[in-house]
């Protein structure tokens, strides 16, 4: 989020002057550093995880593979980078609540699904992949956006 907050802007400037190879660096950039920052917090949750969760109960430390999951989709996001602004600018904002309405619907059935038939471990496998999907639809769209 945090990455996203700082080249935001720095991609609406770019795009309102028409410098799309700077658009392009720019959410490479944002990509990127995003993606760096979530695989160190991955890593820590991989090597930490089972630890921090037991300090708030013992029991927790079973959540650690649904973190893991969780965390797994979560590094889809940050790879995909800041596409709903580039496509919030180019017009195609409705384009993307197409994107998040049928992922949005998908992840409620699916992790609905996951759930009854696989517990928590199925919810946060469905949960990881939704957001994994909207992520590189939008991503997808945003390269066309970008091409054309």
């Amino acid at each position: 989020i945090g990455v996203n907050q700082i080249v935001g802007p720095m991609i609406a400037r770019s795009w309102r002057g028409g410098r799309k190879d700077e658009v392009r660096l720019l959410v490479l950039a944002g990509s990127a550093i995003a993606f760096v920052v979530a695989g160190i917090g991955f890593l820590a949750y991989w090597l930490l995880g089972r630890f921090a969760l037991s300090l708030f109960d013992p029991t927790y430390v079973e959540a650690w593979g649904v973190l893991m999951i969780l965390s797994a989709g979560q590094l889809v996001n940050t790879i995909c980078g800041p596409n709903n602004f580039l496509l919030n600018m180019a017009g195609r904002e409705r384009d993307y609540l197409a994107i998040m309405t049928v992922w949005g619907a998908l992840a409620l059935v699916g992790i609905s699904i996951g759930a009854s038939q696989f517990g928590i471990v199925g919810a946060a496998c469905a949960s990881a992949l939704c957001m994994a999907g909207w992520n590189i639809s939008a991503a997808i769209l945003a390269q066309r956006v970008m091409r054309g």
